[in-house]
């Protein structure tokens, strides 16, 4: 007869081995594969797009983690589109998930884990609906509270009617409206509706846009001023977060 203890590993093995299996990308911390192990039979892989990547029967499951200082980083340098459009093509259910603390200052800029940065609220937030609007889920939870959000993320969208709208989604372009694109941009220093829609006639969306800052000067009306003063609005260095 077996002891106690051989019966609870047995329960914990048949556990582990009913759990769904997760490939969390092997340049991601220690603690992160650890705390994803709550929730998931964890495989490491070196992944190309995503961080984590949960295969299934009629779906791919992908997520990217981003600190708010990186999601930041990605708007203003355009990798937050490259990423998007990667997510796009190899799954049908992406999910952004923004770890950690933001915040509005009186002064209407984000607080970024307790660091003031120079980012205005309303122009994050106008990237955030912009990439849902693409297909990408976006969320933002504590820290401590990341693996478990990767786990309730999945299993609501393995929803019927939640699957069924994935597999509605189209590209960024005809999902995100353009006004909706011309409010986002003209939040940007020196720069209106009127001027926002002269960018986008130009460059194409709104990342073509962030990303060809040194082209402005190529629309009417915009000088090296209105370059140099959103440069320095975008610019996100360390030391100036």
């Amino acid at each position: 007869m077996g002891s106690l203890l051989d019966f609870t590993f047995g329960i914990s093995e048949l556990v582990r081995s009913t759990m769904i299996v997760a490939l969390v990308d092997d340049r991601e911390p220690k603690e992160i594969h650890k705390n994803l192990g709550q929730y998931f039979k964890v495989q490491s892989a070196h992944l190309e797009t995503g961080d984590i990547l949960i295969p299934g029967e009629d779906r791919v499951f992908v997520v990217e983690r981003k600190t708010p200082q990186d999601f930041l980083h990605s708007i203003a340098d355009n990798r937050l589109s490259e990423q998007v459009a990667k997510m796009l093509v190899i799954c049908n259910q992406p999910v952004i998930i923004i770890e950690g603390d933001i915040k509005c200052n009186k002064n209407g800029k984000v607080v970024a884990d307790g660091r003031h940065t120079k980012w205005n609220y309303w122009s994050m937030q106008g990237a955030i609906l912009s990439t849902q609007l693409a297909g990408v889920m976006v969320i933002q939870v504590p820290s401590r509270l990341f693996a478990e959000s990767v786990y309730r993320t999945l299993q609501w969208s393995q929803k019927k009617e939640h699957l069924a709208a994935s597999q509605r989604r189209v590209s960024m372009e005809l999902r995100t409206t353009f006004g909706q694109q011309v409010d986002f941009l003209a939040t940007l220093p020196n720069i209106g509706p009127e001027k926002a829609e002269q960018l986008l006639s130009t460059f194409g969306n709104p990342w073509g846009v962030l990303s060809s800052l040194p082209d402005w000067i190529r629309v009417k009306g915009i000088g090296k001023k209105t370059i140099e003063v959103v440069t320095k609005f975008l610019d996100f260095d360390k030391e100036k977060l």
